[in-house]
């Protein structure tokens, strides 16, 4: 499913997916593309609004763009549970 192709000017291995022809610059990305877009196994759900996203980079940019504020807010009261050995709801 991922084949490896050398590029001669760059000395660089650029790996690509044999279902859509992506090219990416690791094996583990095209087998985490495949697995995610292809084929729907990877399934990553944002804990904020229970979304799902097929790749993890979309989950970390969907948080950082829409839930700011309650990935801050979390944070701290994680810390602070942390700090005074509490549970968190």
């Amino acid at each position: 499913m991922v084949a490896e192709l050398k590029l001669k000017r760059s000395k660089k291995v650029v790996y690509v997916c044999s279902i859509c022809n992506v090219s990416l610059s690791r094996r583990a990305i095209v087998i985490d593309h495949i697995e995610g877009v292809h084929l729907k196994l990877l399934l990553h759900q944002c804990k904020f609004c229970d979304k799902i996203f097929n790749c993890k980079s979309k989950l970390r940019t969907h948080i950082s763009r829409g839930h700011r504020a309650e990935k801050r807010d979390r944070e701290l009261l994680d810390a602070f549970d942390d700090e005074y050995e509490l549970e968190s709801d």
